[in-house]
């Protein structure tokens, strides 16, 4: 049997910053950053980092509730990287006392962040995507001015 989210999961998800749709050609995922930040600590509190990001998984994300012992914020950083005459970004994620995870680099020729972004088919990571799935991550505007000004991006999973 086939996972399905409830209204009751889509609503508790959309108030965690994570929006599900289903069509003919499978699942898109969007994540904004307290999204992220709600799938991370999941991830870490239940021991299930690597997991296929998957309607199970995010069944029990909806289901989650923060413990005030465990939960860390969510930090999303941006390092430059000057190659050639072209500036590069390498986007790191990371949960506040963890070492920071190089995520992803941005294509060459990006010369700013993108506010909304592919999170590519990972083999081995935080989370996997599978081929039948999109998942984008989306940046607000003043996020990604952040970013850009060498800032972090702060969440703490409350909108």
């Amino acid at each position: 049997m086939v996972p399905t989210l409830s209204n009751k999961d889509q609503v508790l998800l959309a108030e965690r910053g994570i929006s599900v749709e289903s069509g003919v050609y499978g699942v898109k995922i969007k994540l904004i950053s307290n999204g992220l930040c709600w799938l991370l600590n999941y991830l870490h509190s239940s021991g299930k980092q690597g997991s296929l990001l998957s309607l199970k998984l995010l069944k029990d994300v909806a289901a989650f509730q923060k413990d005030s012992d465990s939960w860390r914020e969510l930090r999303i950083a941006a390092s430059r990287l000057p190659a050639y005459d072209t500036q590069y970004y390498q986007l790191s994620l990371y949960l506040n006392g963890s070492p920071p995870k190089a995520f992803m680099a941005f294509p060459p020729n990006l010369r700013a962040v993108p506010r909304t972004f592919d999170i590519p088919h990972l083999e081995y990571g935080i989370f996997k995507i599978k081929g039948d799935q999109a998942a984008n991550i989306a940046l607000s505007a003043s996020e990604t001015e952040l970013l850009e000004n060498d800032g972090v991006i702060v969440a703490d999973g409350v909108n």
